[in-house]
């Protein structure tokens, strides 16, 4: 069972990450690494990051005491993950969740031995190739083929959508071996892996397409892969909607800020009623997706069997939410929301990004309803009762 943060130990660790951020990351830094940065360098600030790996013990909280780590659970990725979303930081943190808890639960003790302390330190980054051209995984899609080569095994094919995999050192990949799926570690610089930046539209999730053509790799194991990837991705959203509150609460405040101080016709625009019924709904937004990411984060840390179902609902209703707010909060600015000069649409290209990242909304509420029973293919069919 992971440890669990005070309610003071939580407001000290977000403090820390929020101060941090505030100041490394200026307004000028993060249109420079979103926008004009080219290569590796676009959409990561390596900076920030080993400056949050290094100061604050980022990369080690959710680690296990005996690899060196702090040992605590989701909620306290969730603390950290809160505060990046309140400043889209351009850092591979959701990548970073989702690669080392794969690589926890697939690997054997033997094979953790040199991976995982430059990860925690921020020296070197990872990521997880799981997808092909759908962007989803399951189990079908995996495409990528692994065959033996004496004691090891290379791997061959191709993998699309590979989240921060532009600048990444390592990787841990979903790869077919016969009939079986497994998990193997790769490391970037091996002359048989080929890695192709992709246009994103939000320059601070770089995405690529890896290239494996007889790469060396290490098998990490013969447990039931699919239920690690699965259990894994289901924390992974979990911490995700987490960032989306977080970026969701900016996006409350600079509307509600710009509100006060633009006047029109003699007062301020949120003297108006349109402005305050959007504001309003925002707020009401932010709530709902408040609660449904931490009754989220709480089943992933107590790992029950409602964790799977409770993780899509919160992608669902945060990636709605935060969805509308980042339209609402252009419309509340005008004519200046629309220009580049102004951090907006920045939180509108996160917002459409992480909407469809780990599926869309519409899958995950198509998910739930199985859960539950629902048909979602017959609006006017009688609910199950």
């Amino acid at each position: 069972m992971a440890l669990q943060l005070s309610a003071d130990e939580r407001a000290d660790l977000s403090a820390s990450v929020r101060a941090l951020c505030e100041r490394i990351l200026t307004d000028e830094r993060l249109r420079e690494i979103a926008l004009e940065a080219e290569g590796p360098q676009r959409g990561f600030d390596a900076d920030l990051w080993r400056a949050l790996c290094e100061q604050i013990g980022v990369g080690a909280i959710a680690l296990p005491e005996e690899h060196g780590g702090a040992g605590y659970g989701a909620d306290a990725l969730a603390a950290v993950a809160h505060e990046l979303g309140r400043v889209l930081a351009p850092v591979p943190f959701i990548s970073y969740v989702l690669t080392t808890g794969l690589l926890l639960d697939a690997a054997a003790p033997s094979v953790l031995d040199g991976i995982l302390e430059p990860w925690a330190s921020g020296s070197r980054t990872a990521a997880a190739v799981l997808t092909e051209d759908s962007g989803l995984w399951s189990p079908d899609s995996v495409v990528l083929t692994a065959g033996q080569a004496g004691d090891g095994w290379t791997l061959h094919g191709r993998a699309r959508h590979v989240l921060h995999g532009t600048a990444a050192d390592d990787f841990v990949v979903a790869a077919r071996d016969g009939s079986d799926i497994g998990l193997f570690f790769v490391e970037a610089d091996d002359s048989a892996v080929r890695r192709l930046p992709e246009d994103t539209l939000d320059g601070t999730r770089p995405m690529a397409t890896i290239e494996f053509s007889g790469a060396n790799a290490v098998r990490l194991g013969d447990g039931d892969t699919q239920a690690i990837i699965r259990r894994n991705i289901d924390r992974t959203l979990a911490i995700l909607t987490a960032e989306q509150v977080g970026a969701l609460e900016r996006v409350l405040e600079i509307a509600a800020e710009y509100a006060r101080t633009r006047h029109q016709f003699g007062r301020p625009i949120g003297s108006f009623q349109a402005i305050k019924h959007k504001c309003a709904d925002m707020l009401v937004d932010l709530e709902w997706s408040r609660s449904a990411s931490q009754a989220a984060l709480d089943r992933v840390d107590a790992g029950d069997d409602e964790a799977a179902w409770s993780a899509s609902m919160a992608k669902a209703v945060c990636s709605e939410a935060l969805r509308n707010a980042s339209h609402t909060n252009i419309q509340i600015h005008g004519g200046i929301g629309f220009t580049w000069e102004d951090a907006a649409h920045l939180y509108l290209k996160r917002a459409r990004t992480d909407e469809v990242l780990f599926g869309s909304p519409g899958s995950h509420f198509d998910q739930l309803a199985e859960v539950v029973g629902f048909e979602t293919d017959a609006l006017t069919q009688e609910v199950p009762r």
